[in-house]
């Protein structure tokens, strides 16, 4: 029995309390009470919660009958294919619970509707992938009928002004309206690129929207972001295991329908009595992870020459987002979710306190948050940046000759593919007792690979024994598969190596009693080979 079916197995006695719980929920009787008694915020949390509960393990098998799979490739860390459409388990606890206690009136008619949509189309994606631009033309249409029903940002002044000012105001305001909604709807779509994360993001905003919207006095968006939050923790459990790879993932439909309908919800309420503008910094601040993961990776990307159109920048997909940086910090991918989520926490904390305060105080609360994120985007810069130069100057003339010995043995331009991944943070490590006719070994730290694009139509993917030792410096490769892409005009010996994960600091116990374990020089067997995305690992030995 595979793990995952033993899982599902496992938690079939909590699919079955969760179906009698929900059955019990929804009874007229339990409903009037809870009603009654004031306690409907219960009633909203507990049938989202419930629902994404038992109709995730639903989903999960309809995702694998429509085909709808994550399957692995060069860029992502999961080992097998993994059911999507997750999405449709959150959007259905989220609806259920709102249509249960009719929560219901112009704007969130409006909001669900194009919600709707926005899953729709996010659905058909994840089974078969659609253009960049029909997805961003729905997002944009859907965005025009909430900016229709009247949910806008209300930064510039309408009223006791003159005529042509108050209809530039109401120009801004739209024109900020598309930003904040599409923006905010595609960088919950690119941070979904960990168990968990979106997920958890998605929780931690609803949960502080849900907080001061009750302290404003605005129940109904507190009902509203409680449903979100219901749904979230209910699909949680099978997408965020801290022991074991997710069960399904969000997809597409999910992250993109979290994001449009938390980003509505930010800009619906009215956050602050005291200005329209410290109104408008709380959702900023609660939604400034997703904000600085859009701004830093545009600029990055421009500045690389990553992306050069509008065209290159919807249709980019790469490993250089806030959760990458911080796995390659952390050298663990559980470890950077919780602290992103540990940083939304906090600036929530920050926006609930932003209701007391005046534009003064608010704007230092915004540019407080501004610094922290500057200070780890400049850190981050420099650290992935200076790596290269620092082992250059170290050792840089051996190295120097082998890449010159190798770019004449291979017959291609290894200086200048060297040199674009090493603006990543690439680790250049040449073994010292290697023949040069073996090539460059070239270790990813955290993985830049998405520099060299999508592999060439004549390029292979081969595998090799996993240890490369660098005498001098003592470093290790964290994992015992390494997958290279070799090029056929490359000599039959001469490739690059790309491992996600680097030991900087040390070289673990596990590792050096598998050194000392393993023969010396020991041939690659033909066993040891494996196709590109499955789990075999050969056998270390040192190169």
């Amino acid at each position: 029995m595979s793990t995952d079916t033993l899982t599902i197995s496992l938690s079939k006695p909590g699919i079955i309390a969760g179906w009698i719980s929900l059955v019990i929920l929804l009874l007229p009787t339990t409903q009037g009470y809870l009603h009654s008694a004031g306690h409907r915020w219960f009633s909203v949390f507990a049938i989202a919660l419930g629902v994404a509960w038992v109709a995730t393990p639903l989903i999960r098998q309809l995702a694998f009958t429509l085909g709808a799979l994550d399957c692995p490739d060069y860029r992502k860390t999961h080992k097998t294919p993994t059911p999507l459409l997750g999405g449709l388990a959150v959007y259905l606890g989220f609806l259920t619970a709102l249509a249960v206690n009719t929560i219901f009136d112009r704007q969130t008619i409006a909001i669900l509707v194009a919600g709707s949509g926005i899953m729709a189309i996010s659905v058909c994606d994840d089974i078969h992938p659609l253009s960049a631009k029909l997805k961003l033309a729905v997002q944009i249409f859907a965005t025009t009928l909430v900016i229709w029903a009247g949910v806008s940002i209300q930064i510039f002044p309408r009223h006791g002004v003159e005529h042509w000012i108050s209809t530039l105001s109401l120009i801004g305001n739209i024109m900020l309206t598309f930003l904040w909604i599409v923006g905010i709807t595609n960088a919950m779509n690119f941070l979904d690129g960990m168990d968990g994360l979106a997920t958890g993001l998605s929780a931690v905003i609803a949960l502080f929207l849900c907080l001061v919207s009750f302290q404003t006095n605005q129940p109904q968006l507190g009902w509203f972001a409680l449903a979100m939050l219901g749904a979230c923790l209910g699909f949680l459990p099978y997408n965020f295991r801290p022991h074991n790879s997710a069960l399904i993932f969000l997809g597409d439909a999910g992250s993109t329908f979290m994001g449009f309908t938390l980003a509505c919800l930010g800009i619906r309420g009215d956050w602050s009595s005291e200005s329209q503008l410290v109104s408008v910094f709380t959702p900023t601040l609660l939604f400034g992870v997703l904000i600085f993961d859009m701004i830093h990776t545009t600029i990055a990307r421009i500045y690389t020459g990553k992306v050069r159109s509008f065209r290159e920048w919807v249709d980019y997909v790469g490993r250089d987002h806030i959760h990458h940086r911080l796995q390659r910090l952390f050298q663990c991918r559980k470890k950077a979710v919780l602290f992103i989520l540990a940083i939304c926490g906090c600036l929530g904390i920050s926006a609930v306190i932003m209701r007391h305060v005046d534009v003064f105080h608010a704007t230092l609360l915004v540019v407080q948050g501004s610094i922290g994120f500057l200070m780890f985007s400049t850190a981050n810069f420099f650290q992935e940046r200076t790596f290269v130069k620092i082992r250059q100057e170290r050792d840089g003339f051996r190295i120097q000759e082998c890449l010159d010995i190798t770019l004449s043995i291979t017959g291609t331009d290894v200086k200048a593919i060297l040199l674009d991944i090493s603006a990543n943070g690439a680790k250049i490590l040449v073994p010292a007792d290697s023949p040069i006719d073996q090539g460059i070994n070239i270790i990813m730290a955290g993985g830049a690979l998405d520099t060299l694009g999508e592999p060439p139509p004549n390029a292979t993917v081969v595998w090799k024994r996993a240890a490369i030792l660098d005498e001098n410096i003592a470093h290790y490769t964290d994992g015992f598969c390494e997958c290279g892409i070799q090029f056929s005009n490359f000599s039959s010996n001469g490739f690059f190596n790309f491992v996600t994960g680097l030991h900087q600091q040390q070289i673990t116990e596990r590792r050096k009693r598998l050194l000392k374990e393993a023969p010396d020089s020991a041939p690659l067997a033909p066993t040891d080979s494996c196709h590109y995305g499955t789990t075999k690992q050969p056998t270390l030995s040192p190169s």
